[in-house]
């Protein structure tokens, strides 16, 4: 099944909210994939899909956490 640009884009957002949201409760090296993948309403599979390393997931993550800081 082909999903639509704005479901994909939905997903996106909902695993950097729900990455987010475990690096400020468990920090970045205890939150695990699995656990942001459920948060997210979504499979492990489908988060390596819009991201291929936990790193690449962390990456935007960290740089809108500092954007925000600033």
């Amino acid at each position: 099944m082909r999903y639509s640009s704005q479901h994909k884009a939905d997903t996106r957002a909902r695993l950097l909210k729900s990455a987010a949201e475990a690096v400020k409760c468990s920090g970045l090296a205890a939150a695990s994939v699995d656990s942001i993948a459920a948060s997210a309403g979504t499979s492990g599979g489908a988060l390596y899909h819009h991201f291929p390393s936990k790193h690449e997931l962390f990456a935007p993550v960290i740089a809108q956490e500092v954007r925000i800081a600033r």
